[in-house]
């Protein structure tokens, strides 16, 4: 390596921490002021929700990890409607069409590496993929039976084995700063909090670099590494339950 992109990649850290201290949020003053029996409530209300953490904690090593994952539906279903209006071979239309294509590409390129990954580094839980257009037809069959992804993206009818003991690792942003981000919810929706990590980023120092190292294979690299974490994370949650 020399000492070019060593130099190059010293100032991609220094402007990523820039950018997150930037992106912290100051507290709320209205928080300052709360009464101490708002207080209390909210105590309660951290621990209501930290004891259904941790039970769902306990029970998801023998039940099930389902991945939604973007589908992407609703910006190509607006691009083919003004596609279908667009006037035939216009500067317009072909730039509709290299729009679709490149959200598919970016799409399949991200779930495919990330399913990949995630099947052969992640050992914490069986792991069930899904297109998040998918998931009122999912909630239906109350999360056992619908069409899946497997690893080549095709859907698939499949019925899920197991109990009810499911948590939900949903591709989505963070809630503040709406950062790409996987979270962990229930089945309403509702956000886990600790021991599950409050959300995961997609995109990091890490994976910076990787797109800069090796561009062709930055989503595999992203996602092999995303993955190890995770398992690691979930592990190590784990074990604070048996002590």
């Amino acid at each position: 390596m020399n000492v070019k992109i060593v130099g190059e990649r010293y100032i991609l850290f220094l402007l990523l921490i820039h950018f997150n201290i930037l992106l912290i949020e100051p507290m709320n003053g209205q928080n300052r002021s709360k009464s101490n029996a708002d207080l209390a409530l909210d105590d309660d209300l951290l621990e209501s929700m930290d004891n259904k953490s941790w039970n769902a904690l306990e029970h998801l090593k023998d039940g099930q990890l389902l991945v939604r994952l973007k589908s992407e539906s609703k910006k190509i279903s607006a691009l083919n409607k003004d596609l279908d209006r667009a006037v035939i071979c216009s500067a317009r239309e072909k730039q509709l069409i290299q729009d679709i294509v490149k959200i598919t590409n970016r799409r399949d390129s991200f779930n495919l590496a990330f399913i990949q990954a995630m099947r052969l580094q992640f050992k914490f839980c069986p792991i069930y993929f899904y297109y998040d257009k998918r998931h009122a037809e999912l909630k239906k069959s109350h999360f056992f039976g619908a069409i899946f992804l497997d690893s080549l993206l095709h859907e698939v009818v499949e019925n899920r084995i197991g109990n009810s003991n499911i948590v939900i690792l949903k591709h989505d942003e963070t809630p503040n700063q709406h950062l790409e981000a996987f979270l962990f919810v229930d089945t309403l929706g509702i956000n886990y909090s600790s021991p599950f990590p409050k959300y995961q980023r997609v995109n990091t120092l890490s994976t910076w670099i990787n797109s800069i190292d090796d561009p062709k294979s930055k989503y595999t690299q992203n996602a092999n590494l995303y993955a190890r974490k995770l398992n690691i994370k979930l592990f190590k949650a784990s074990r604070k339950l048996l002590r």
